[in-house]
């Protein structure tokens, strides 16, 4: 697996990540997907994941 960074934001106790990931299956077939995750830290100083994205790539 590898992963590529789009964007990434930081602010107060919220992180947001934008990006793709590579995956290479047993054959060498490599899949890209787009990958997004959100982050907060909660009251107790715990980083709790908000949202979690993942999808392909449109194929028209």
């Amino acid at each position: 697996m590898e992963s590529e960074t789009g964007a990434e934001f930081i602010q107060g106790d919220i992180a947001l990540w934008m990006g793709w990931e590579s995956l290479t299956g047993q054959t060498g077939t490599v899949t890209k997907n787009d990958k997004g995750f959100g982050c907060k830290r909660d009251d107790a100083g715990v980083l709790r994941i908000i949202l979690r994205q993942s999808s392909l790539p449109c194929q028209p």
